[in-house]
Order: structure tokens, then C-alpha cells, then sequence
């Protein structure tokens, strides 16, 4: 039978994932092979219409139809994992949200975070902490299926939150550079939640294709068998004979990223000049006019690096200055006499 997944928010095409429009209409989660989706699309559209709480970040959702529907959806996750040992795999994202769900006249009230599908399975949402980063590290024991994830989307993962220390009962996948869980699988009865950073500037097929693979390898039961300390040791023949290549291509790798990022740097410096025709403001203009008396041979220090009152300093090689102060707050008549006195001492 043909693999189905239902897909929540997440950028994906592919002949197996089906996309789920709307949550209130009715369709069953538990019908599916799994269930996967992005914690922040979720809420996004969850709270639409909604009433925001002031100063809480959250919502209150009151209508008793939209509010039973979403109960449903919550208690078929739980199916899909428990009965049907399906697979939900889910956006790690930071937990900066609250909703609370109100049935009409006050009846019945519930309050959830960003994992709200998540509600009934008793994971630590709570240790979810905010932390950005492309770093990471695969860890030596990370299941085959999480590790399929990350090899399709290498160089264009990025983690936006991390588990502030070891979840119980969890297989790590990997960690950022600082040690923290960035992505983990959990098993729920005879099915798994699986906890994965987030795909950018990417094709819908291809993060199609790494959700697909990663499904299909968690629902075939693949594993990596856990290596031990002393196995590093053990010498293959024949393992270290693309070692020089790998090195060179690693070199080669990071001087074109440096290459990379070094005219990005140069087309930006000169694209901000554009900001001369139409910005406005002292830190908006400021630092595109020093910017631009550089590029003409003078020395522009920053504003902490001179004493004077003036906007912008100038000096060239032979010591000479010159100053830029702009229109708002100057003394004319004062500037006047210092540029006659200047002019009077032959400077």
C-alpha cells in the first residue's frame, strides 16, 4: 500500500505527502501513515481570527465548533501513534506561544503551548529553549532515519530552538555546537515523534523527498547498530584511502564559502548606497555617507572613535580633517565663524 502523509505547514511536495488545507475541516490524522507539521504555521493559522491575550503572546479561541474540531485532531494524533504506531514528525521551534480553547458561554476552557497536537503525549515540551544556528553535529548513535534527514538536507538546516538538557528516554540525532539537543526521536507506545530543525531556502520536492525517506526508514524499523568507544580503533582496509580528497574538497569547500561571503560583503556595501536616494534618519544615512567618503580614499572613523560634535569625521594621509554635520540642530552663525576663522589662518 501506498505510503500517505499528511503535511501541516511544511513546504513539501511530493506523490506521498497531501496537504492539509484547513484542520477544521474533517479529515482524520489517523487515517494517515504519519503526520507532520510546523509548530509555527499551526499556530499561525489556528489563532487567525482568534483574540489575542495582551501582554501573554497568546491567544483565546472561543469558537465551539473550531475549538471541537481541533480536540479531535489532538486526540488522532495520539491514535495515529498508539494504535497505529505511525510517525509524527515535527519543526523543532521555539515554545513562545499560548492558546487557550473556550467552548461558547465559558463551559470548557484548555490551555495549550505551540505543540498543541502534541498535548496528549506527554513529552517535555517544556525544556523547548529558543537558540539559532547552522552548527551541528550528528551524534554517534542517532538512528538511521534521522541521520537520512540530515544527509538529503545538508548545508540547508537551520535549528531555531534546542532542548535545554538530555530529554529522558530519547535517541539523539544531533546536537549544536554547545552540546544541546537539536533534533531527538521519542517513541510513544509502538510509534515515534520525531523532532527535526527546519529546511530553508530549499525546493518543496526536495524536502519532500527527505521527509518521504525518513518516514519510510522510521516505519521499516531501520537502525544504526550503536558503535562502541573501542570499535574506533578497528582499522578497514581500504576506509582511509579518500582521506587526502575528502581533505582537499573540505578546503576547498570553506576558501569558496569565504570567497562567497566576502562579495556578498563588497555587493552589499555598494548596494546600500542606493539608501542616499530615499532614506531617512540619522542611522539609516549616517553609515551609508561614511561608507561612501571611504570609497573615495578618505579615512572615516566610526563615531566612537573621535571627540568632535559632528556627524562624520574625514581625514586623509597628510593630516588634514574635514567634518559632516547635518542640518538638524547646528549653529550657522557659529559654523560660519569657525570657517572664517579657518580660512583666516590660511587652512
Amino acid at each position: 500500500m501506498k505510503l500517505r502523509i499528511l503535511n501541516f505547514g511544511i513546504p513539501a511536495t511530493n506523490d506521498r505527502i497531501i496537504k492539509l488545507e484547513n484542520p477544521f475541516h474533517p479529515t482524520s490524522v489517523s487515517d494517515f501513515d504519519a503526520f507532520v507539521f510546523d509548530p509555527n504555521f499551526a499556530v499561525s493559522f489556528l489563532t487567525k481570527g482568534s483574540t489575542p491575550q495582551p501582554g501573554t503572546g497568546g491567544f483565546n479561541i472561543q469558537h465551539a465548533d473550531r475549538t471541537r474540531e481541533l480536540i479531535v485532531e489532538k486526540q488522532q494524533v495520539s491514535e495515529l501513534l498508539r494504535i497505529k504506531a505511525g510517525i509524527v514528525m515535527c519543526l523543532l521551534r521555539e515554545n513562545d506561544c499560548n492558546i487557550t480553547l473556550q467552548c461558547q458561554g465559558g463551559k470548557f476552557k484548555s490551555r495549550y503551548d505551540k505543540y498543541f497536537f502534541l498535548a496528549d503525549l506527554n513529552l517535555p515540551i517544556s525544556i523547548i529553549k529558543p537558540g539559532l544556528g547552522t552548527a551541528y553535529e550528528i551524534a554517534q548513535t542517532a538512528p538511521a532515519a534521522g541521520r537520512k534527514y540530515f544527509s538529503t538536507l545538508t548545508g540547508y538546516l537551520q535549528f531555531h530552538a534546542h532542548f535545554s538538557t538530555d530529554p529522558e528516554n530519547v535517541r539523539v540525532i544531533a546536537r549544536d555546537s554547545v552540546g544541546h539537543v537539536i533534533a531527538a526521536q521519542f517513541n510513544v507506545d509502538s510509534g515515534h515523534v520525531v523532532f527535526l530543525p527546519v529546511p530553508h531556502t530549499l525546493s518543496g520536492d526536495r524536502i519532500g523527498a527527505a521527509i518521504s525517506d525518513t518516514v519510510s526508514a522510521l516505519l521499516r524499523g531501520e537502525q544504526n547498530a550503536e558503535e562502541p568507544e573501542w570499535a574506533e580503533k578497528i582499522l578497514v582496509p581500504g576506509a582511509d584511502s579518500h582521506d587526502g580528497q575528502i581533505a582537499t574538497l573540505r578546503a576547498q569547500q570553506k576558501q569558496i564559502k569565504q570567497e562567497l561571503a566576502d562579495l556578498e560583503s563588497k555587493r552589499n556595501e555598494l548596494l546600500q548606497f542606493r539608501h542616499l536616494l530615499f532614506g531617512t534618519g540619522k542611522g539609516v544615512l549616517e553609515p551609508v555617507v561614511r561608507s561612501a567618503f571611504r570609497s573615495l580614499g578618505f579615512e572615516v572613523p566610526e563615531p566612537e572613535e573621535f571627540s568632535g560634535e559632528w556627524d562624520v569625521e574625514l581625514r586623509l594621509a597628510d593630516g588634514r580633517t574635514g567634518e559632516i554635520e547635518g542640518a538638524e540642530g547646528i549653529d550657522v552663525s557659529a559654523k560660519m565663524a569657525q570657517t572664517y576663522e579657518q580660512l583666516a589662518i590660511g587652512n
